[in-house]
């Protein structure tokens, strides 16, 4: 398949950013992150660099399906920061993200927005189809899940087809609200937290509802063959520790949806029978859909495997090689990380 000059440049660009600095002066860590995340990445970026003076972290913003694309393309990337699984669930196919490294650590909404000095009223999605909205932006479909999950929503509310000749296809979410921002559109959609952003320049018009699309859930990897990956991976557990989660929380970002509201610890597992507790090490998890299966060695030549949903494996951020409790409860197995 033929490279597209923009994922082509953009990968020059990211070449020359390795190439260009003197390895002896710090690691060049490259982040590819969805650009609805830019803030929450550069602010995290900061008290990460400040914490290891050695390290420099180079970001590349764009929408996932263009990372993505890059990414495909060889482009030297460390960690990916998706948001939506579907970009990410392409490369873990591929075999170009660390499938044990990926996990899930923030949610975001659609709402749909309108110029702040706007007269049309619009208050729920049957007001675009009102003859004043004459232009309506979303992201591109193909490669920006904002759109992706406009267009769900829209299809699912029997309106994607009606509002077709009113539709303006933004490159990403971020210009979809610059769009709306300088009144070059009546109306767009865009995440809660990208309309945070410009309070004096939009308006919320209405939130559509939210059993119409997806959840919107960001998932963070380390990229295969990263030459940096431990760096890389630290960067991500900064993303889902506690300090993380209260930066993500100020810039309005949601917590992830949780098989479990919180990790189960030690101290929860031992108060259980002895008997009922297995300490192991986890030897393989094999990730489906909505579905993840744990497989626990737990020595004696013995492995037990427990099934449970992949929004617990992320919370827990269980990964081959981690110590793991398996507590059997009646006839089923209850996975804690040590």
């Amino acid at each position: 398949m033929p490279v597209r000059p923009a994922v082509l440049l953009a990968i020059l660009v990211l070449a020359a950013l390795f190439s260009t600095c003197p390895r002896a002066e710090a690691q060049e860590v490259t982040l590819s992150v969805a650009i609805s995340m830019k803030d929450v990445a550069e602010d995290l970026g900061r008290a990460f660099m400040a914490a290891r003076p050695g390290v420099r972290l180079r970001y590349n913003f764009g929408s996932s399906g263009e990372l993505q694309k890059q990414i495909e393309a060889g482009a030297p990337v460390d960690l990916f920061v998706s948001a939506a699984q579907r970009q990410m669930d392409e490369l873990q196919a591929k075999n170009l993200i660390v499938a044990a490294s990926r996990r899930v650590f923030a949610r975001n909404a659609l709402t749909v927005i309108k110029p702040s000095d706007s007269k049309i009223d619009i208050t729920k999605p049957a007001d675009l189809l009102d003859a004043r909205v004459t232009k309506i932006v979303v992201g591109n479909p193909k490669t920006v899940p904002a759109g992706q999950y406009a267009e769900e929503s829209l299809k699912a509310l029997a309106l994607w087809d009606r509002l077709q000749p009113k539709l303006v296809f933004a490159e990403n979410v971020r210009q979809a609200l610059d769009y709306v921002a300088r009144g070059e559109v009546d109306a767009g959609f865009v995440y809660i937290t990208d309309a945070a952003t410009r309070g004096r320049q939009v308006t919320e018009a209405f939130r559509p509802p939210e059993d119409t699309y997806r959840p919107v859930l960001y998932p963070a990897a380390v990229v295969a063959g990263s030459r940096h990956a431990s760096v890389a991976q630290a960067y991500l557990d900064l993303l889902t520790s506690r300090d993380g989660q209260v930066v993500l929380g100020r810039f309005g970002f949601l917590p992830p949806p949780a098989g479990v509201r919180r990790r189960p610890s030690r101290g929860d597992v031992m108060k259980l029978s002895a008997r009922n507790v297995m300490k192991g090490r986890v030897v393989k998890v094999t990730r489906g859909q909505t579905t993840a299966h744990v497989k626990i060695d737990v020595g004696g030549g013995s492995v037990v495997t427990a099934s449970v949903t992949v929004e617990a494996i992320d919370e827990l951020g269980l990964r081959e090689g981690d110590v793991a409790y398996a507590v059997i409860k009646a006839s089923d197995v209850i996975v804690a990380k040590d």
